[in-house]
C-alpha cells in the first residue's frame, strides 16, 4: 500500500506521539505532527498486522513499525501513533517513532511544497501470536473493510457458526501465528476450548463492554453490570464462578480490582478503554490506560469457594467433612456471607472435593 502527498512550509513534526499525512491541502502551525499535505492512498483499503512504514522525501528516508488499524476510515486523515488507541482517523497505533523522530534533513525536505512525499506501507512478521475475535453481520452479504483485512492476514481461519461460513468460507489454516476467529453470534465460541498461554487477544466488530468479556480467557457465565456503585455493588451480588463486566473511571480501576480479590477471591481481569484494545490486568499489575476516561472491565470467573474469607470456608468444610446434608451446609453458609440462599445452595454443591 503507498501514499503520496505534498511537502508544506508550515510543516513542523515536533509532536512526540503521532505522525499524521493529512488529505487537506492546508497546515497550520497547529499541526505539528503532519509531515504531508494532499494525502491520497493507493489501493484505498485498511490493512490489519504487523507493518514496516517507509517514509521517503527528496531523496531521504526514515523507517518505522507499527500495529495496522483495519477499522481505519480512508476517507479520513492517516495518523499513527505511538501509543495503542485506534482512535477516528487512526490507521496504525504501537509506532516505533513519531514526527518528532524524523531527521532533521528530512523534516528539511518535507518544508518544500515541490517535494513529492511517498509513505509505503508493507507487511511485516508480527513479534508473537495472536488470537483475533471478530464479530460478523448476520445481514451482511460480504465482509467488511475491517472484517477483509483480517482475513487476508489469518494464518488460522477459525468459523463459528452457519452464518459466518456464509460470509468468509470455510476455516482453513493451522494453528500459529494470527488466528482470527469469525462468528455471528456469541465470541469466543466454541471451537478454542483451551487458549494458548500468553496469546495476545484482539478483537473486531464488538463494543468495549462486549469486547473484554469475550477476551476473557473463560466462557463462564456472563453477568453485566451497571457503573460505578452498581459495579461495587454487583461484586458481592454476582456468583463469582460468573464473568463480570463493570465499567469505572480509571482512578477506580485500582481499588475495583483490589476489592475483587477481597470479596471474589481473585483480582485477575481483562480491561480496555474506548478505542483500546483488551488487555490483562491484576490489582498489582495494571496496563497504562492513560488518556482513559472510562475503563471497562472484565473480572475473571473463579470457584466459588476460593472467593470466600478463609475462616468461612474452612467452617464449610468441617460441616462437610462432619457429614453434615447440603442444605444445612449452605444455610449456615448464607449465615456467616449474607448470600442468598439460591447462591449458598450453588456454591456448596459445586463444592471441589479435598
Amino acid at each position: 500500500m503507498r501514499f503520496t502527498g505534498r511537502g508544506h512550509p508550515a510543516v513542523r513534526a515536533t509532536h512526540g506521539k503521532t505522525l499524521e499525512l493529512s488529505p487537506g491541502a492546508e497546515l497550520t502551525e497547529r499541526g505539528t505532527c503532519i509531515v504531508a499535505v494532499a494525502a491520497e492512498a493507493e489501493p484505498v483499503a485498511p490493512l490489519a498486522g504487523a507493518v514496516r512504514i517507509r517514509l521517503t522525501a527528496g531523496g531521504h528516508r526514515f523507517d518505522l513499525d507499527a500495529v495496522a488499524n483495519p477499522a481505519w476510515d480512508p476517507a479520513g486523515p492517516i495518523v499513527i501513533r505511538r501509543g495503542p488507541l485506534r482512535l477516528p482517523g487512526t490507521f496504525a497505533t504501537d509506532a516505533t517513532a513519531a514526527a518528532a523522530d524524523l531527521p532533521a534533513e528530512l523534516v528539511a525536505r518535507l518544508r518544500d511544497p515541490d517535494t513529492l512525499v511517498t509513505v509505503d506501507v508493507a507487511e511485516r512478521p508480527a513479534a508473537q501470536p495472536l488470537l483475533v475475535l471478530c464479530a460478523a453481520d448476520p445481514l451482511a452479504t460480504h465482509p467488511g473493510p475491517a472484517l477483509a483485512a483480517e482475513l487476508a492476514r489469518a494464518d488460522q481461519l477459525i468459523v463459528e457458526d452457519a452464518g459466518a461460513r456464509r460470509l468468509v468460507g470455510p476455516a482453513r489454516g493451522a494453528a500459529g501465528g494470527r488466528t482470527v476467529v469469525v462468528a455471528t453470534a456469541d465470541l469466543p465460541g466454541t471451537s478454542l476450548r483451551e487458549r494458548p498461554a500468553g496469546v495476545e487477544v484482539d478483537t473486531v466488530g464488538l463494543p468495549p463492554r462486549h469486547a473484554v468479556a469475550a477476551a476473557c480467557p473463560s466462557s463462564a457465565l456472563l453477568t453485566l453490570a451497571g457503573d460505578g456503585p452498581a459495579a461495587v455493588a454487583a461484586l458481592r451480588t454476582t456468583p463469582a464462578s460468573h464473568r463480570l463486566v463493570v465499567s469505572v473511571g480509571r482512578a477506580e480501576l485500582p481499588e475495583l480490582l483490589h476489592r475483587a480479590r477481597d470479596v471474589r477471591g481473585s483480582g485477575e481481569a481483562t480491561v480496555a478503554q474506548d478505542f483500546g484494545r483488551p488487555r490483562p490486568a491484576a490489582p498489582d499489575s495494571i496496563p497504562d490506560l492513560a488518556g482513559a476516561e472510562r475503563v471497562h472491565c472484565c473480572l475473571h470467573p473463579v470457584p466459588a469457594a476460593d472467593a470466600l474469607d478463609p475462616t468461612v470456608r474452612a467452617a464449610v468444610e468441617a460441616l462437610l467433612a462432619d457429614g453434615v446434608g447440603t442444605r444445612t451446609a449452605a444455610r449456615a453458609l448464607t449465615a456467616l456471607t449474607g448470600w442468598e440462599r439460591r447462591r449458598a445452595y450453588a456454591a456448596v454443591v459445586d463444592w471441589p472435593v479435598t
